[in-house]
């Protein structure tokens, strides 16, 4: 979780300043353009991540369906088994 913070933090568009020395630095001075491209960016950036994310639970939806069958097949199949053992007996 540590590791995929820091992973995203260094991703970031805005500048930082480093701890302590944030006295003798000034905050660089952000034009429209720069604005307008950083916004640009972070709004592609949530686009992609909520396709990946309807993506994954689309994934998920369709791998619920799969173990329902499953399920279903399993449980017709131990009534089929549980028929033969009494008739074999």
């Amino acid at each position: 979780m540590k590791s995929e913070l820091k992973k995203l933090a260094s991703k970031s568009l805005i500048p930082r300043a480093s701890p302590g020395k944030s006295k003798n630095r000034k905050q660089p001075k952000m034009n429209p353009v720069n604005l307008e491209n950083q916004v640009r960016t972070l709004a592609h950036r949530l686009e992609k991540t909520k396709q990946k994310k309807n993506e994954s639970l689309s994934n998920n939806c369709q791998l619920k369906a799969k173990i329902d069958v499953l399920r279903n097949d399993k449980v017709m199949f131990d009534q089929i088994y549980e028929n033969l053992k009494i008739s074999l007996t």
